[in-house]
């Protein structure tokens, strides 16, 4: 009898050690199949991340090929067909066959649009010429009409303009409601360089441009300038709300020109009035239709919501060793112009994923 329970007990033992070892078998093997899965998409994240990275890479390169050995017109840098020649000009083209700034129609235009590059990478190129230009400490004029765009109140424009010349000129004597160094340091900030701003971020130094929140929660204030001299936008490349910093020009204008310049780059006064349909008055000799040496880049994956910002100069006899000179690159937010844009696609095989599709 009493063995009998024994071996009942021992046969239960067995019993509930297999269920239990059953069940440890289980939960491995669960987790395994889970961790396995885990490592296979995190396998195809890193395997998508490094495409992406490829693309990006190769897209930038490619631009910068182009920049490189490319021409400018009014309308953008010059690209060429498979064989390496460049597309036939249009009728009101050089008839000497030089190598006027007529457009071939075949450019990537330097106004912000948005293309497609390699996979699925976008680009965009800015002239700086285009953007509002801050390093004019004598004039201040389309800077403040950026400002007021952008929504800072009247009474905080001036002192904002008058800091921000106080801290670009080489003196250091005080404008009305500006502020030199002595101002700085009770502000327990760092003085001013008394030299031209070498990037728009830098006006974030200025004393009381930081507390301008409206200017750097979207980053739209450096969206639209840039580090060069003051003056009148590039009339083929400003963005829309640039454009609006001239007199005569509103969003109803501005939008107007942008899409009159997409289909006739802008050479001419004349041209601008054909655009507007009235006439707005311009300087004679301070009228931009050429894009500058100075570019900003833009790349970003569709997927993505950060972008890789590139300045720099091309500067093909300054540099004994690249035709540009790069001079700072940045990784930010993706800004909100970008989340869903207009695509447009160069007329080149160099980015051959838009060719098929590349609109006439």
């Amino acid at each position: 009898m009493k063995k009998s329970r024994f071996r009942a007990k021992q046969q239960a033992f067995v019993l509930v050690s297999t269920l239990w070892l059953l069940a440890l078998l289980t939960i491995a093997a669960s987790f395994f199949a889970v961790w396995t899965q885990r490592s296979i998409e995190l396998a195809g994240d890193l395997q998508t991340d490094a495409q992406a990275q490829i693309d990006q890479v190769s897209t930038l390169s490619t631009l910068l090929y182009i920049l490189a050995t490319q021409r400018m017109t009014t309308a953008g840098v010059t690209t060429a067909d498979a064989d390496g020649k460049r597309t036939v000009r249009p009728p009101d083209a050089d008839p000497f066959g030089g190598l006027g700034i007529a457009p071939e129609g075949n450019e990537i235009a330097l106004d912000d649009r948005v293309y497609q590059g390699i996979g699925e990478v976008y680009f965009a190129i800015q002239d700086q010429n285009g953007l509002v230009g801050l390093n004019n400490e004598d004039d201040a004029f389309y800077p403040e009409r950026l400002l007021q765009l952008l929504g800072v109140p009247d009474a905080e424009r001036a002192p904002m303009l008058a800091k921000l010349q106080d801290y670009i000129d080489a003196d250091d004597l005080y404008r009305v409601n500006g502020a030199e160094a002595d101002q700085y340091e009770e502000a327990q900030q760092t003085p001013p360089t008394n030299r031209p701003l070498r990037s728009p971020w830098e006006t974030y130094k200025i004393l009381g441009w930081a507390q301008q929140r409206r200017l750097w929660d979207n980053s739209d204030w450096v969206q639209y300038t840039s580090n060069l001299g003051g003056g009148l936008p590039n009339l083929n490349t400003a963005p829309a709300l640039a454009l609006q910093t001239i007199p005569g020009i509103d969003a109803d204008g501005a939008a107007r020109l942008v899409k009159f310049r997409h289909i006739y780059p802008i050479d001419k006064e004349e041209r601008v009035y054909q655009a507007l349909g009235f006439r707005i008055v311009l300087d004679e000799f301070g009228t931009v239709f050429m894009a500058s040496d100075h570019l900003r880049i833009t790349l970003w994956h569709k997927n993505e919501q950060r972008m890789q910002r590139l300045y720099l100069e091309l500067s093909p006899f300054k540099n004994k060793e690249k035709p540009w000179r790069l001079h700072y690159m940045l990784e930010l937010p993706l800004h909100s112009l970008y989340q869903h844009p207009e695509l447009f696609y160069a007329k080149t095989p160099l980015f051959p994923a838009a060719l098929p599709t590349n609109p006439s």
